[in-house]
């Protein structure tokens, strides 16, 4: 069987409509007469044209139908039509080999399935992207079709700059970032079960992410502040060992990959000069046996001794959106109540004095208590008001973000 030398290596092909008789069309040699075979999709109706005998699929219709290939894999065909996803065998008939929704759940997340070099694979899109831009796949499965069904998969990406991981030195403070995703959870068999991986932030060495299987091709991403990441440190849960090799991604372009050359429990991964990113994400390439991580740390420009100053100027800039709300909050976990107040008590843009107050007081402390008072004694409105508001109800002190967002109103 062979494919038409127009198909690409992965094609999603003739989306849209192509004519009144079909929607979308892909082309297949089917019987090995060195022909090119058209199969066609239309209204959830799949035939291969001008030859019946290879029979017919029906499918629901609606929406938008898709037919893809590839050509190292001529004898499947992936259909989308009427919110399913179906993979289809197109020899020595038409049959469907598997069938799903493209919609999961509630709505909040969708299936996937491709033909790639690897085979079929089937996989949940995850809600946010990874480091170098492509889609998060979650709970991997590749097709087999010797037992004719899906298998849970492992699919790494290549290369990037080979470099050693080195023992530990001054453990970084991988502040400004959280974990946010995994693309796998031992035990986890919905994207729900497998949740933000936070075990990896907690400090605890008694907690650990991990991955189904061994880890192999297994992922994580932090997001943070757009800083100069330079380093990642890893720990290993008690009783296990770190993966031998590991690719870090940064960026588009920006992909490095450790080798350890022994089993020590924490290594550095230090990179050869900072990269300016807010995306950390971390790939088992081999794994030495069953993946738990404990702690993965990130090491940034913050961590150095005027990184408390760059959040705060972040936080003063008017213009940093988003980007100030979260500097905002990353301050007061750090301990920089006393420069926030300060800044406080300075401010004229009545946006930056809503950020400070709601992270103020999303973290009540003796500190940020003083801070609150120096400022309220330089006659900040937002303030006075604020600590009136959560004075009244003293049972909701533990929401005082909250209230200081209903006072101050949305940005």
């Amino acid at each position: 069987m062979r494919l038409s030398a127009c198909v690409g290596v992965v094609a999603w092909l003739a989306i849209g409509a192509s004519s009144a008789r079909a929607d979308v069309t892909a082309k297949l040699d089917l019987d090995d007469d060195g022909t090119a075979d058209t199969l066609l999709l239309a209204r959830g109706r799949l035939w291969v044209d001008g030859k019946p005998g290879l029979g017919e699929l029906r499918f629901a219709a609606g929406g938008a139908e898709r037919l893809a290939v590839h050509p190292g894999h001529a004898g499947l065909v992936v259909v989308e039509t009427g919110g399913q996803l179906a993979l289809v065998g197109v020899r020595p008939r038409l049959e469907i080999l598997w069938q799903g929704p493209s919609v999961l759940g509630d709505g909040d997340y969708r299936q996937g399935l491709d033909l790639a070099d690897e085979g079929a694979l089937r996989y949940v899109i995850a809600p946010f992207a990874r480091c170098d831009d492509s889609p998060a796949r979650w709970l991997l499965h590749g097709w087999d079709p010797g037992a004719r069904k899906f298998r849970p998969a492992a699919v790494t990406r290549g290369a990037g700059t080979a470099l050693a991981a080195r023992p530990i030195g001054t453990p970084p403070s991988s502040l400004g970032w959280s974990w946010i995703g995994a693309s796998s959870r031992q035990g986890a068999t919905s994207p729900e079960a497998i949740g933000a991986p936070t075990e990896l932030g907690d400090g605890k060495p008694e907690t650990a992410w991990r991955p189904s299987g061994d880890g192999r091709g297994a992922s994580v991403v932090a997001r943070g502040l757009r800083v100069g990441v330079s380093s990642l440190e890893l720990v290993a849960a008690p009783g296990t060992r770190l993966p031998r090799v590991v690719n870090v991604v940064l960026a588009p372009g920006a992909r490095f990959t450790f080798s350890r050359g022994d089993d020590a429990r924490a290594v550095r991964l230090s990179l050869p000069a900072p990269v300016d990113t807010d995306c950390v994400e971390l790939e088992v390439v081999e794994p030495s046996g069953p993946v738990a991580l404990a702690e993965v740390r990130i090491g940034s420009s913050l961590d150095g001794p005027d990184g408390l100053a760059r959040l705060v100027a972040e936080v003063v800039d008017p213009e940093s959106g988003s980007r100030g709300d979260h500097a905002a909050e990353v301050a007061v976990q750090a301990g920089a109540g006393a420069p926030l107040g300060q800044a406080l008590a300075q401010a004229t843009d009545r946006r930056v004095r809503r950020r400070i107050v709601t992270a103020l007081l999303g973290r009540v402390t003796d500190e940020v208590r003083s801070a609150l008072a120096r400022a309220l004694a330089a006659g900040t409105p937002e303030v006075a008001e604020v600590l009136r508001v959560a004075g009244a109800h003293p049972d909701r002190r533990e929401s005082v973000g909250a209230i200081a967002r209903a006072v101050l109103g949305d940005p």
